[in-house]
């Protein structure tokens, strides 16, 4: 899987694309969504111009998501995200993923990457785990049949 560093990526990737990263991974890993970093950046850009729940695009240019469900959906994986932060201990049922929320141990900063289904990282769009961030929360997503 590519990451989110690598340097032909545009620049707001590189630096928050985190989540957008984890959806992608997960859209790569359960609909065969084929990745390069050109239809990264392309779908950056497009998913721009797909509005969300509350009327916004759904990913802003600096890659702020504000409805992940949406990008899910728009590109043919049909999921729903519960809307709760679950506790580090949530294990994920079957027709579940889940996107891990890390935290600064010291800093107010927080990284998301894919997790296994029981709170171990799988994927992590920066390349490398990090020992200063610590599982926070985890985002829970049914997969609709």
């Amino acid at each position: 899987m590519i990451l989110q560093t690598d340097t032909r990526l545009n620049e707001s990737i590189n630096k928050s694309g985190c989540y957008l990263m984890s959806a992608l991974f997960f859209l790569n890993k359960y609909t065969g969504l084929m990745l390069s970093c050109s239809i990264i950046n392309y779908l950056h850009i497009e998913l721009q111009g797909v509005i969300g729940w509350d009327n916004n695009p759904c990913i802003n240019d600096n890659c702020y998501i504000s409805d992940i469900t949406k990008i899910f959906n728009y590109l043919d994986f049909n999921v729903t995200y519960t809307g709760v932060h679950e506790s580090v201990d949530y294990i994920c049922k079957p027709n579940q993923f889940e996107i891990l929320c890390l935290k600064h141990i010291n800093r107010n900063i927080y990284h998301f990457v894919c997790g296994d289904g029981n709170g171990n990282i799988m994927y992590n769009s920066m390349g490398i785990n990090n020992p200063d961030y610590k599982l926070y929360s985890k985002r829970i997503f049914i997969i609709n049949k």
